[in-house]
């Protein structure tokens, strides 16, 4: 006899503009849904094979109060759908054949969306006749799947943060530029001394936003190539790849200001100039040293 799960008490997710402090809240109302029809699901699986004493269905209620964990404690969306789709995998039990070569026939077409080696062996675990097939074979060949999208969907959240934290980093660094525009307001017909704290800080700023850019540019171009570790590692340094551009805009300010080499930019050479070579410098020095270490990572 089907028994309804009843329904999962849990606290709303934010609204208004809490939401733009969390950013996980459209992931957290997502999964809440998911885990309402599991449950659904489940219960039904159970009715029909009146198995609810069986392993698998224990297990898989055991990682539902999982996700509701994760979801009561909101700091864990990420793992919460990870325990989801354990507890899917482990549903497959109460399967029928039928449902089970359903189940196979879908997962080979999931097989063909994307290029990886994970894709090649669900193809080999799910290459025999629908009588042959086990729950086995298909929760592995779900295994493999879910692998495969939990590495890419935490690099898309590895990418967010990295740019998030560029974002700060300009932010912190537009601080810098303050006392320019200060000193603007208060004299706008005059110019600030070449190697006054108003102009250097400027420069630094230029740096930092250069190089903010092209670290941003590499990273959305390298969103599919890179790994799970070089994103990590990427986090580490995201930071340290814009502030070095603060280093090196400085650097070309000083080639521009002591003319031992011919840095100009048109024909203006006022502040904005200078301010302009500060932020090529900084692009060009944070891509160099980019392509630097990824040179120095290659076998």
């Amino acid at each position: 006899m089907y028994r309804s799960p009843g329904p999962l008490e849990l606290p709303p997710a934010p609204w208004g503009v809490r939401r733009w402090f969390w950013p996980q809240s459209h992931d957290w109302a997502r999964l809440h849904r998911e885990l309402d029809a599991f449950r659904v699901e489940l219960a039904l699986l159970e009715s029909a094979g009146q198995k609810s004493e069986e392993s698998w269905a224990k297990a898989a209620h055991d990682l539902s109060n999982c996700v509701a964990q994760k979801l009561q404690a909101k700091d864990d969306v990420e793992g919460g759908w990870v325990c989801l789709h354990a507890a899917r995998r482990h549903a497959i039990h109460g399967l029928g054949p039928h449902d089970l070569a359903t189940q196979a026939s879908v997962l080979r077409a999931e097989a063909g969306k994307f290029v990886s080696w994970r894709a090649q062996e669900m193809r080999n675990l799910l290459a025999v006749n629908d009588d042959e097939l086990t729950a086995t074979r298909v929760i592995n060949a779900m295994a493999l799947r879910d692998e495969y999208f939990s590495n890419q969907y935490h690099k898309i959240w590895l990418m967010g943060q990295q740019l998030a934290t560029l974002l700060v980093s300009c932010g912190l660094g537009l601080l810098l530029f303050a006392p320019l525009v200060i000193f603007f307001s208060l004299h706008p017909d005059g110019s600030p001394p070449p190697w006054g704290y108003q102009m250097i800080a400027a420069v630094l700023f230029f740096g930092v936003l250069g190089a903010a850019f092209s670290a941003a540019g590499s990273i959305l171009n390298s969103a599919s190539e890179a790994k799970v570790p070089e994103r990590v590692a990427n986090q580490i340094v995201t930071s340290a790849r814009a502030l070095l551009g603060g280093g090196v805009g400085l650097a070309g300010y000083v080639f521009y200001e002591s003319k031992v080499f011919d840095v100009h930019v048109g024909t203006n050479v006022g502040p904005g100039a200078a301010l302009t070579v500060a932020f090529l410098f900084g692009f060009a020095g944070e891509q160099l040293i980019s392509r630097v270490l990824g040179s120095l990572g290659k076998p």
